[in-house]
């Protein structure tokens, strides 16, 4: 498998969508090689940070 079909499988686990396979998977990807857990750990703390943000400018085109 390639590495970008376990970054979808990352997505899947952290969606709390990935089955018990594709999940057993990730794991011996994630344990093969270290820079591989560096890759999930950056995804996680991206998706935690991408669901607490909040746009500092609030365009309306309606509103002058």
């Amino acid at each position: 498998m390639k590495n970008d079909s376990y970054i979808s499988l990352i997505y899947k686990r952290l969606q709390k969508e990935i089955s018990e396979s594709e999940n057993k998977d990730l794991q011996s990807w994630l344990d093969a090689n270290p820079e591989h857990e560096e890759i999930e750990r950056n995804l996680r703390n991206e998706w935690h940070l991408s669901g607490n943000y909040e746009p500092s400018i609030k365009s309306n085109p309606d509103e002058d």
